[in-house]
């Protein structure tokens, strides 16, 4: 599996979010996520805060410190070089298992506004053993009821494009922990930062429980090239981070930011009133997509699953599509693992391209092409096919096939 889909934390961190779940059974709590990047954009959390200082927790929202996850990314970056990678929260008891639509938002305009696209986010929420008191809070945590924490990587928080993502879990105590804690704990000056470094306390047995999120391709989440229009005709930037590093000129620092907006955690009537499944699919429930052969002259293909969605796109599809920047609009969407989808319409007509880009294991490759012909209420298809085998490597042979068509078909 790529490292994009995996949340890798330490199991005292799991515990600190599990305890100061476990002390909030009617408002929200939550902290920030402190970590690294890996190689492939896959986030290792090293240390998951409690909230402390100017803290205002309600039923459904939280608004955290700034000052306080302003100094702690500040020590954490000139001690360790660890940054504020993202942060968790919960739901208690309300039955949202899913970031809420004031959650994204949040989401959204950080990465916007900050050039970060990516975004680790872990939520929190009590599951009961549906016995007869733990639906209020009473019983006994692990036997009555648990933590079910879950875990959402956007791999471009700026169009809301998320990961299917499971927990890796790192055993014992995060080797960030003890060290930072000695460090904050001689700031006398700073009480509050030995609050947010607060370890847990002795958990019951299974206290919590690990959960996986699916893709938000699974409710139809899409992503427009750079470049290339949307369907609002509006040019999106091109990708680009920041200076990592706190003292960023014209740039708050990422945790600052994150204090900030968890003002903005309010969850909306339909949040809460939206019929859901009983509970997010853990990680044995979400299948693997099967893989499909294409079948282009010359012989079968078998398809893989796509090990790393962002190098994908930007190796593949961009330079494929960037000559269609400005007329046409370009949509990006995942279908299963182990192909993407591209949309291409002339705007205004409903006549439109459809490329199933996959992979073989070495390179990018056209599982599918075809035209979707609408005149009126009459449809078709027009179906591309390869020449020669050597085409079915190339995005851009049926892109231009394709486009010739959209340019003569209504």
């Amino acid at each position: 599996m790529s490292e994009h889909f995996v949340v890798r934390i330490y199991e005292s961190e799991l515990a600190v979010i599990t305890d100061e779940t476990l002390d909030h059974h009617e408002l929200e709590t939550g902290g920030s996520l402190f970590g690294l990047f890996g190689h492939g954009g896959g986030p290792t959390v090293f240390l998951a805060t409690r909230p402390a200082g100017e803290v205002l927790k309600r039923q459904t929202s939280l608004e955290l410190d700034p000052q306080v996850t302003r100094a702690l990314e500040q020590v954490a970056w000139d001690g360790f070089g660890v940054q504020c990678i993202g942060m968790w929260h919960s739901h208690h008891w309300i039955d949202l298992m899913e970031p809420s639509s004031g959650d994204r938002e949040r989401t959204r305009r950080y990465a916007q506004k900050y050039h970060r696209p990516q975004y680790t986010e872990i939520l929190a929420n009590f599951v009961s053993r549906e016995t007869s008191h733990s639906r209020h809070g009473r019983g006994r945590p692990g036997s009555d009821y648990r933590v079910q924490l879950t875990p959402f990587f956007y791999l471009d928080a700026r169009n809301l494009t998320r990961a299917e993502t499971f927990f890796h879990v790192l055993p014992g105590e995060s080797p960030l922990r003890g060290t930072l804690a000695k460090l904050v704990g001689g700031l006398v000056d700073r009480p509050s930062l030995s609050t947010a470094m607060r370890p847990a306390s002795r958990l019951p047995e299974e206290s919590y429980r690990l959960a996986g999120s699916a893709a938000s391709a699974v409710s139809g989440w899409r992503r427009f090239v750079s470049g290339v229009r949307s369907d609002s005709g509006d040019e999106v930037a091109d990708d680009h981070r920041a200076d990592e590093s706190p003292e960023a000129p014209d740039a708050k620092p990422a945790a600052e930011e994150l204090a900030e907006s968890s003002a903005v955690v309010e969850k909306r009537p339909d949040d809460l009133e939206r019929p859901r499944a009983e509970r997010p699919r853990e990680a044995a429930d979400l299948p693997a997509a099967p893989a499909k052969p294409s079948q282009p002259s010359g012989g079968r293909i078998l398809l893989l699953p796509i090990p790393d969605l962002p190098d994908y796109v930007t190796q593949y599809i961009e330079p494929a599509v960037q000559s269609l920047a400005g007329r046409y609009d370009v949509e990006v969407k995942v279908i299963h693992a182990d192909r993407i989808a591209l949309i291409v319409r002339i705007p205004g007509r409903a006549t439109r391209l459809l490329l199933f880009a996959a992979w073989d294991g070495e390179r990018a490759v056209t599982a599918e092409c075809r035209v979707a012909v609408v005149r009126g209420k009459s449809h078709e298809v027009v179906e591309w096919h390869a020449r020669q085998r050597a085409e079915i490597y190339d995005l851009r042979v049926p892109l231009k096939w394709g486009v010739l068509l959209l340019e003569k078909l209504p």
